[in-house]
């Protein structure tokens, strides 16, 4: 593998920028989605480590509410 040059390390700084402007973005806007949340779901998806455990939760809440209703 050889040295890369200037032009290339400059268009993987570039990258590398976009990349952590974008996860920034990202974070933020989770943030809001999080703040927007209710009580409830906030509290099923405390302990959520993963996609799948967040969407357990969901439904559960979602179980939950709608048992409540009947």
């Amino acid at each position: 593998m050889g040295v890369i040059g200037e032009r290339e390390a400059d268009a993987l700084l570039d990258l590398r920028e976009r990349a952590e402007a974008a996860a920034d973005a990202i974070d933020d806007r989770a943030a809001e989605l999080l703040d927007q949340l209710p009580a409830d779901v906030l509290a099923a998806c405390a302990d959520c480590t993963h996609i799948n455990d967040l969407a357990a939760a969901l439904v559960r809440v979602v179980a939950e509410r709608e048992a409540g209703r009947a």
